[in-house]
């Protein structure tokens, strides 16, 4: 999953004085406007021809996205209507319409480059948010001081040197950080419970086929939380693969689905 939204948050500021970014003594005060007459007053012909270009934004992505069904092969196939249309133009391209075929190869070089510059955009602000936390972790170490532990954790922030692909094996935020202490913390009573049933079950034998059922559901709660959430240890390996990690988990559990049996 390619998605820095999150890593960006606690990157300090690098950014040169140009455009758009003006020297500090240039920049406007905190709690002073930064036009003292006041903004100018905007015709009614002016506002109006701001409201319907919003409203015709949001209508001409609504209509792209709008499910539309198509006959493909015989069958009625709903797609979105953009989906539809392109791939009308592929259809015509392949046929051997020449204005089809350039129009075609100029969206798809269009779509590639931009893929390409999001991955590289995601891949630097990568770099950087792990360089600026092993700095702090570094300057803390040298301080004999705690090491702060952010949120992503930049040891769980993993690029692919070949695709640039950046993807995360821990929590994004804070909201998924809370989610995830609150499965552990399920987890951890699971396995309380089960070592007080399995106490009750010393003490009276007779109620053992009872509290092997309870144990038995406690322990899926168990396996679950544990086939999803990937110890710290592994998770900040480097090149670990999540989707990898639970996909050989969810092999395990199957073969342990299938040994009780």
């Amino acid at each position: 999953m390619s998605d820095t939204k999150d890593i960006n948050v606690n990157l300090p500021e690098t950014r040169s004085a140009g455009y758009g970014h003006p020297p500090t003594e240039h920049q406007f005060k905190k709690g002073r406007s930064g036009n003292p007459k006041g903004r100018p007053k905007k015709t009614t012909i002016a506002i109006t021809n701001v409201g319907v270009g919003i409203g015709l934004s949001e209508i001409v992505q609504t209509e792209a996205l709008r499910s539309v069904r198509v006959r493909e092969n015989d069958q009625l196939v709903e797609m979105p209507m953009i989906q539809a249309v392109i791939r009308s133009m592929g259809v015509a391209a392949a046929k051997g319409n020449h204005r089809a075929q350039v129009e075609i190869t100029e969206m798809v070089k269009a779509a590639d480059e931009a893929r390409i510059e999001t991955l590289a955009a995601n891949c630097k602000a990568a770099i950087n948010y792990k360089e600026y936390w092993m700095a702090a972790f570094e300057d803390h170490d040298l301080r004999n001081a705690p090491r702060p532990d952010p949120i992503p954790h930049p040891d769980e922030v993993h690029i692919d040197a070949e695709t640039l692909e950046v993807t995360f094996s821990g929590p994004r935020n804070v909201e998924e950080a809370a989610l995830w202490k609150n499965h552990l913390a399920e987890r951890d009573h699971a396995a309380k419970e089960i070592r007080k049933l399995q106490h009750r079950i010393s003490r009276n034998p007779k109620m053992q086929a009872i509290y092997d059922t309870q144990i038995l559901s406690l322990q899926r709660v168990i396996d679950s939380i544990e086939d999803y959430i990937p110890p710290v240890d592994e998770r900040r390996q480097p090149g670990f693969n999540i989707e990898a990690w639970r996909d050989k988990r969810e092999a395990l559990a199957a073969f342990r689905l299938k040994f009780k049996k």
